[in-house]
Parts: C-alpha cells; structure tokens; sequence
C-alpha cells in the first residue's frame, strides 16, 4: 500500500505458491513448479499451495486496518491463482507475536501442529518453540 500524497510505502506483503511444509521455509530463490511438486512428492506433502510472508506495516500506520487489506487482497489473488489454502510462519512469542497471531485467528487462519515438534528441536534447548515461528493455514 502506498501514501498517495507522498508516494511513500505504508505496508507490504509477498504471495507465492509453496509447498506446506511446516519445518521449513521456502527457499530464498525463486523454484519452478515441477521442482516443487517433486519436492511435495518426495516429502508426502499436501501440493503446493499460497504461501505468505513479509506482511509489513510502518510503524506510523499500524493500526489503520492495513494488514487486514492487504490480507484480503492477497487472499483474493490466491484465489485467482488456484489454491485451496494459505499459510505463513508467524511469530510463537506471546509478547512480540500477539499483534500478528490475533490478526491471523480473527482472519480464521489456524495453527497446524506438527506431531512431535518437541523432540525434533530439543536439542535447542526447552524454550525455543516459545520463542520461534509457529505454522498457521487458512482457507481463502
């Protein structure tokens, strides 16, 4: 979203078709379908599907409705796109994740839990998926 007096960049959000895979972000560079089909093959994973990262509002904008906007805009195109679902990554941290984590329940996005998260990320040490991401999918 864009100030149209001062042509400055009030919010941002990026949209891309991934595979769900909640251990894993996608890769920093753009794949081609196929390689993310095979991977989702590979994996037996669900095929790949809207992926959102980056929702971002300047400071001096927070609170104005934008990430819903942005939200509803991107659900929109995901649905021009074909998929059935979204997910993200969002902040698990009570403190720095709350202003995220309610805006994704009231939009009805919900956490996917993963069997066994715990004992794949012990050794980290006990608070680490108090303070990470968490996974969270909803249907546009």
């Amino acid at each position: 979203l864009e100030n149209a007096v001062t042509g400055a960049i009030l919010a941002i959000v990026e949209l891309s078709v991934q595979p769900l895979d909640p251990l894993r972000n996608p890769p920093p560079i753009p794949l081609p379908m196929f390689f993310k089909e095979a991977y989702c093959e590979s994996k037996d994973l669900p095929a790949p599907n809207g992926w959102i990262s980056n929702l971002l509002v300047d400071e001096r904008a927070r609170g104005k409705g934008y990430s819903k906007t942005l939200m509803t805009a991107v659900e929109g195109l995901a649905k021009q796109w074909g998929c059935t679902s979204i997910s993200l990554h969002v902040d698990s941290d009570s403190v720095s994740g709350k202003v995220p984590q309610r805006l994704y329940d009231r939009l009805g996005y919900e956490p996917i839990v993963e069997p066994n998260i715990e004992q794949r990320f012990d050794w980290m040490g006990p608070d680490i998926l108090k303070s990470g991401l968490y996974m969270v999918e909803g249907v546009p």
